[in-house]
């Protein structure tokens, strides 16, 4: 059995507070710390995971690094239980280059947030307000638009839902290119307690139509052409999967706009419920 370059206490512990002891998966930033049962008790679900293996055989494992670059904290990544067994499980999805992306995007996250502290209660309002104006760009693509049943872009409806996950739940916000627009504090930081678990709810939605997704396409149900291509389209042939779809999709546009109403923000540039009626 090969040999493993398991993390060292310090590295662990350096991981999981770089942080704020979050899932480093933007589209989780669960709390992976807290109190246990005892007066001095705590519990702790994080993991201190690899980008790339500890051990030859493992996921993505790279043989040029040396022992201790393998148990450096450069590559560890601090993920909550589920995402660290995700992660391990399906290498090929989780490539290196996304899990540095992951960690990049969660340190920023954390470091907006202990920025926020330092300003008095009205100015982490103001900032609020400012963060939802940057959310609601991240909607203004077509995956947002159009129903669901009319033949689109495979590569525009992941990167559209993927960039609108990540801009909720980190503050950054990313251009059909990839390229950051701009940079905002997370959901996690909001000083509006009913704004954080509203857009957490959107986030919720927002990943349960990719889930839902994926199983129609492997079912059948959605049929995906061209793949392999530059271009992938695909068509639900399902019409009342497309209800389903096109429902939990405005009720998550409905929920957003709640949130800009409640903050005096103008609405989204289009009714969020106009594109929902049978075909």
């Amino acid at each position: 059995m090969a040999t493993r370059d398991d993390f060292l206490k310090p590295v662990r512990e350096l991981l999981a507070r770089r942080v704020g002891y979050r899932c480093s998966n933007p589209n989780c930033r669960v709390l992976t710390a807290g109190p246990g049962d005892g007066d001095d008790g705590t519990v702790d679900v994080g993991v201190a995971a690899h980008i790339t293996a500890a051990a030859k055989g493992g996921k993505r494992y790279d043989p040029h690094l040396t022992k201790e670059e393998r148990r450096s904290a450069e590559n560890g990544i601090w993920l909550c239980q589920v995402h660290a067994k995700l992660v391990d499980d399906a290498p090929e999805r989780f490539t290196v280059e996304l899990l540095r992306e992951w960690k990049r995007l969660s340190e920023q996250a954390a470091r907006l947030e202990i920025e926020e502290l330092d300003k008095g209660l009205p100015a982490r309002q103001a900032a609020d307000i400012e963060a939802l104006k940057i959310y609601a760009g991240a909607f203004d693509r077509s995956a947002f638009k159009d129903h669901f049943h009319v033949e689109m872009s495979m590569s525009a409806f992941d990167r559209a839902i993927q960039d609108s996950v990540v801009a909720l739940s980190t503050g950054t916000l990313r251009d059909r290119d990839g390229n950051v627009l701009a940079q905002t504090i997370g959901r996690s930081a909001l000083e509006n307690r009913s704004w954080r678990e509203k857009i957490g709810a959107v986030i919720d939605l927002l990943n349960t139509i990719v889930r839902r997704f994926e199983i129609a396409a492997a079912s059948g149900a959605i049929k995906i052409h061209g793949r392999g291509r530059d271009l992938e389209t695909y068509c639900i042939n399902d019409h009342e999967l497309g209800h389903w779809m096109d429902a939990t999709r405005g009720e998550a546009l409905k929920l957003f706009s709640e949130v800009l109403a409640e903050a005096g923000l103008d609405p989204l540039p289009w009714a969020p419920y106009r594109h929902f009626s049978r075909w």
